[in-house]
């Protein structure tokens, strides 16, 4: 099945549930070939029950503003266009305040399976 988005857009964003050890939420993730893991707000990682002040691992990542250090939690499940995956490493960083998405859908969440965009149609499947 098919998802669809607006392909002149400055983001493509898709709806993610998230499930956490004491709550789910659902969000709106922007996807992002371009990065290597999924990443969430620390807010939405602490809704779900997660600790991210001291988390069992953390991980360098570079952003506009340099080099920082961020907690990385293994999500019970994530949902995302028509596919589930269980305990995926998660990196946990607040986005740029005004950010109108709540993190991003990297390429962890699409590796071994097909992901089509196509921005004629506007359409995004992953098989």
């Amino acid at each position: 099945m098919s998802t669809s988005f607006n392909p002149v857009a400055s983001f493509i964003p898709v709806i993610v549930r998230l499930y956490g050890p004491l709550n789910d939420v659902r969000v709106r993730l922007a996807l992002d070939t371009g990065a290597t893991q999924t990443l969430v707000n620390k807010e939405t990682a602490q809704f779900l029950g997660y600790d991210v002040d001291e988390p069992a691992e953390t991980v360098g990542l570079i952003t506009a503003s340099g080099e920082e250090t961020t907690s990385v939690i293994a999500i019970r499940r994530i949902e995302a266009l028509e596919q589930s995956r269980r305990d995926l490493p998660v990196l946990c960083h607040n986005l740029p305040s005004g950010a109108p998405f709540d993190g991003l859908l990297g390429l962890d969440f699409f590796r071994g399976q097909c992901l089509t965009i196509d921005f004629r149609e506007g359409l995004i499947n992953l098989d």
